[in-house]
């Protein structure tokens, strides 16, 4: 990945972190990083550890189209990791997706189950 993807990387995760602190979130972890897998970002809302990609593209269908099984595979088992390394008891886990294309953003709400 060359630096100005990361940059961009970095800047969508941003805007997504605000929004989610909008919606009331508590913001755990960004970037978590295990061997299996990395979580771009985790947070908490009334109880519930929500995980939430982050997916920026030219257009938000391209960036739909970037969530693959594979990379929601990776994404749960960083999530198994994750749990297993917490001393909080969640009532559930969330799975979301934040797409950004032009500066809109969309967010997906149980984007897939773990």
């Amino acid at each position: 990945m060359g630096a100005k993807s990361y940059q961009d990387g970095v800047k969508s995760e941003q805007k997504a972190v605000a929004f989610l602190q909008k919606q009331k979130h508590a913001v755990i972890r960004r970037r978590y990083r295990t061997s299996v897998g990395e979580i771009d970002i985790i947070s908490e809302k009334d109880s519930v550890l929500h995980i939430t990609e982050v997916k920026k593209r030219r257009t938000l269908t391209l960036a739909r189209e970037a969530v693959s099984e594979r990379q929601q595979s990776r994404i749960n088992k960083a999530v198994e990791v994750f749990i297993k390394s917490s001393e909080t008891i969640y009532d559930g886990i969330q799975m979301n997706v934040i797409f950004i294309a032009n500066n809109e953003l969309r967010y997906l709400e149980n984007a897939w189950c773990l």
